[in-house]
């Protein structure tokens, strides 16, 4: 296999790597194929129109060298539209896993002299009660306020480096462009309108309480761990897949030359796959609850 198959080689390898907590860990993710498709949905379709954008303004590109060169319009690697399924996916099981164990289905192998009784299920703390009209009102000015922010700095760094567009400026407009020299990054600004939107779907629509879940943190936990080594190898800058404009990131890379910015990113993008996960999983048991009500009623 050459260098060009490296990205799906690596995607391989992280399902083939949890694929086992299917089994041992009871985590019915496989097993679920239809409710997988709905829960990824809408994640799947964000995230590639955030990562599409990005690509297209310039934020970042990828490697000819270690990709495919397969791409959808624009230069969009399909490498990571499986990007957004493949990790997902290996959250989804490592999610069901720690819930199993919580709620004591399973009797991890750290634990094996105790028996499955042992087990106690703290899989959800106490509730943080909200004025939910108050949440959600807050939450969502705060996205469409970070929002227009991203918009107005893409406009403004635009009228700094496009001729066609800073001949149309009128001349005070053209004196305040020309004041704003501290090019801002919008990788940043990206992430914060991207866990913005995270949070506004959650307390303004969904509700799952996935905050709440001991097993969502586990999740993160473990999930940030295995970003390292895979993100890492995604964006060494020995050999990088991904590359990054220098202008448009922090430039800090504080873990094996991974940027800042991309745990953030990360985390928005796996808290909304593990809430549309919960919310999918909590209707499909209403659902399933109700017909069982209506049977025995019959």
């Amino acid at each position: 296999m050459g260098p060009r198959f490296q990205y799906l080689a690596l995607l391989a390898l992280c399902l083939g790597g949890t694929a086992f907590l299917e089994v041992r860990f009871d985590a019915r993710v496989w097993r679920r194929p239809l409710l997988v498709i709905r829960a990824l949905a809408l994640p799947w379709l964000v995230f590639n129109l955030a990562n599409e954008v990005a690509v297209f303004r310039g934020l970042w590109f990828y490697s000819a060298t270690y990709t495919t060169r397969w791409t959808v319009p624009r230069r969009y690697p399909v490498e990571e539209m499986c990007f957004f399924v493949a990790i997902p996916i290996c959250a989804l099981l490592t999610f069901e896993a720690a819930s199993a164990v919580y709620a004591g289905r399973v009797v991890p192998p750290w634990a094996r002299n105790r028996s499955r009784t042992d087990v106690t299920e703290p899989v959800v703390t106490s509730p943080v009660l909200l004025r939910r009209r108050w949440s959600a009102a807050v939450v969502a000015s705060t996205t469409l306020t970070l929002a227009t922010l991203l918009l107005l700095v893409a406009v403004i760094q635009d009228a700094r480096t496009d001729p066609v567009v800073r001949a149309g400026l009128r001349h005070d407009y053209g004196l305040l462009v020309n004041r704003f020299d501290y090019n801002l990054p919008e990788y940043p600004i990206l992430v914060v309108f991207l866990a913005a939107f995270v949070l506004a779907v959650e307390f303004g629509w969904w509700r799952t309480g996935i905050f709440r879940m001991r097993a969502y943190w586990s999740t993160m936990a473990i999930c940030l761990l295995f970003m390292i080594p895979v993100n890492g190898w995604l964006t060494k800058l020995s050999a990088p897949v991904v590359l990054y404009a220098q202008d448009e990131f922090s430039g800090w890379r504080p873990v094996w030359d991974i940027p800042l910015e991309d745990f953030g990113f990360g985390i928005a993008l796996l808290t909304l796959v593990l809430m549309s996960w919960v919310r999918v999983t909590q209707r499909r048991e209403r659902s399933v609850k109700r017909r069982t009500e209506l049977a025995s009623a019959v």
